[in-house]
């Protein structure tokens, strides 16, 4: 055997048992360390839901809170109307999606229980979350009912200083809940109620061996933030470390509690870690076998790699990646070549960047330009159509108005029981809406077409807030909840008050009417890029793309039953071009609309 052969074999012999003798303590070193990175990241979920938990719980006291100061259940409590009660506990039941839902009266006396749709009884268990003697006083937790677990919150119902009873609000803990914390931390979950397994996340055999455990340990389970070392849990093909969320902390020690084991596959986690130091080994348990070949390999490689990486290089520029860099290290003789290579391509970058750069900005004046011409045509269309209309509606009014007159001398001399006079009555409704209609036109004409007003310097928030205060009414009755967000500061604009609040009156008539079955209107304002910026956002039907381009026009609507003229909007477009502003839209079918109006902001010269 040749020496250079035994030398060879003597050094495979060496390094291969280092490796060996390195990886059994990588293995078991790698096993400490995963079990300590397990424990912490545990410790770490078990903060996690916990603050979770107490959040939800929280969250669920404001909700029960909310409903037990609502008019309607005060009054049915006080009054202990059991029928009213049910009904009106359905409705809230239909709104909340409750598992768990009662009314009692002051005396704790039930009026109302339903458990998973079902009427049933309080159970006793729920005692512990009563509300206190002090109004306002609302209490939470996690209590069970079977083998189900529930997130539970009281509020006294309040008359004045007295309390006329309580609200019971709960929750099931769900399948789906747990599933959704496992997706969060990583990690399985097994809900125990009083000691014994309930519903988790982990399935098959594995289920079964965790849930014997711990029926079998019982409470000498029990794992606090302190807790040296966690419990190692043997399943089959597995092993799982675990820590115990207790999720109502203040149950007492002789009522059922209600918790959260988090388990943790460890022996997984092993094989996981420890898989990149076998491939490593047997890597480098191959690479001394072939070093001899690989000095080889290196030698040729040093010839090609440089044209390799050049032709690689060109094959990049050439489909567009012009930030390819060659790594051809120095002292080679393409590495000029690659350099100039490198230099063309960022040369050619430059040139497209310019290219582009062009040709946004020639799109952004086309499209400067379309809107402009869009905005022309519309102004002019609106001008004409305003002048015809309002002369249309000079000729009309005056033979409108003497029938008018004519109707109502009729309807004097007719009795209240001639069979004509409920005809006359008929007429002269009809004749009175054409005259609100011929008065319309001449608004349009008027606020479309003269000249603008030069106004005062305004606040439109105010404006907005009396707007709002006058049309509540009208709101509520069509189950439409406004709200506000009204930019603080806002800097005032110059205009015509009582011509803004018709642009901002149309505006909400317009949503409202858009929400036929009630919704939500929101109205904000803001300051930008010297204007002030009023958008109005319902929750309405929407408007089709293809009308977006006419709502504008007057005499044109898109609503199925004709409420009006059809010259709202124009309006609104007339006292916008007076203010010097500009009004836009956007619209979604099905999902709403967003009236955009921008007018001019005053500066402090201006005030002056």
């Amino acid at each position: 055997m040749k020496l250079r052969t035994v030398i060879l074999i003597s050094i495979w012999a060496v390094v291969t048992g280092a490796l060996i003798v390195g990886y059994v303590v990588v293995n078991v070193r790698m096993k400490s360390h995963v079990e300590a990175q397990t424990t912490r990241d545990l410790r770490t979920h078990r903060s996690t839901l916990g603050a979770l938990n107490d959040l939800q719980l929280d969250q669920l006291g404001k909700t029960s809170q909310l409903f037990a100061e609502t008019p309607r259940l005060k009054a049915v409590t006080e009054l202990a109307d059991s029928s009213t009660l049910s009904h009106l506990m359905l409705e809230l039941q239909n709104t909340i999606r409750g598992d768990f839902l009662a009314v009692t009266n002051a005396q704790g006396r039930q009026l109302f229980c339903m458990v998973g749709g079902t009427p049933s009884r309080l159970p006793a268990s729920f005692d512990a979350v009563r509300p206190g003697k002090s109004p306002g006083e609302v209490r939470v937790g996690v209590k069970s009912l079977g083998h189900d677990a529930y997130r539970v919150a009281s509020a006294p119902i309040t008359v004045g200083p007295d309390i006329v009873g309580a609200l019971f609000l709960g929750f099931r803990i769900t399948p789906d809940n747990l599933n959704s914390l496992r997706e969060m931390i990583e990690s399985d979950l097994l809900l125990l109620v009083d000691g014994r397994p309930g519903i988790s996340t982990l399935t098959g055999k594995n289920l079964e061996d965790v849930g014997r455990w711990f029926t079998g340990s019982g409470p000498g389970i029990r794992t606090g933030p302190d807790t040296a070392d966690l419990p190692t849990i043997p399943a089959e093909g597995e092993e799982f470390m675990s820590i115990i969320l207790p999720l109502d902390p203040g149950t007492p020690p002789d009522d059922q509690r209600t918790e959260l084991a988090i388990l943790k596959a460890t022996r997984r986690e092993v094989q996981a870690a420890i898989a990149p130091v076998r491939e490593s080994f047997i890597l480098l348990a191959a690479l001394v076998l072939l070093v001899t070949i690989i000095v080889g390999y290196v030698v040729a490689r040093s010839v090609t790699r440089p044209i390799n990486d050049l032709v690689r290089g060109t094959a990049e520029i050439s489909r567009g990646n012009y930030d390819y860099s060659m790594g051809i290290p120095r002292g080679v003789e393409l590495k000029f070549l690659a350099t100039k290579f490198g230099e063309m391509s960022h040369t050619l970058k430059e040139k497209i960047s310019q290219l582009g750069e062009r040709n946004r900005e020639l799109e952004s004046a086309l499209r400067k330009l379309r809107e402009m011409q869009e905005e022309l045509v519309r102004s002019e269309r609106l001008a004409a159509t305003g002048k015809m209309t309002a002369q249309l509606s000079h000729e009309i009014n005056n033979p409108v108005h003497n029938i008018l007159s004519s109707l109502q001398t009729a309807l004097k001399k007719t009795p209240a029981e001639s069979p004509a006079r409920e005809l006359l009555e008929v007429a002269q409704d009809e004749v009175e809406r054409l005259a609100r209609l011929t008065k319309q036109l001449l608004n349009v004409y008027k606020d479309s077409v003269t000249g603008p007003d030069p106004g005062v310097p305004l606040a439109v928030n105010d404006v907005l807030r009396e707007v709002i205060g006058a049309a509540s009414e009208m709101l509520r009755k069509h189950q439409v909840e406004p709200e506000l967000r009204l930019g603080d500061p806002v800097p005032d604009i110059r205009g015509s008050a009582d011509k803004l609040k018709q642009l901002f009156l149309n505006l909400i008539v317009n949503a409202r009417d858009a929400m036929p079955e009630g919704g939500r209107l929101l109205i904000t304002t803001a300051r930008s890029d010297g204007s002030v910026v009023i958008e109005v956002t319902d929750s309405g039907v929407g408007i089709p793309p293809e009308y977006l381009g006419r709502i504008f026009d007057a005499f044109f609507t898109t609503k199925g039953k004709v409420s009006g003229a059809g010259i709202g909007l124009s309006v609104c477009y007339g006292i916008v071009q007076q203010h010097k502003g500009r009004i836009s839209v956007k619209s979604e079918p099905g999902k709403g609309t967003t009236f955009t109006v921008g007018l001019p902001a005053l500066n402090s010269r201006q005030k002056e």
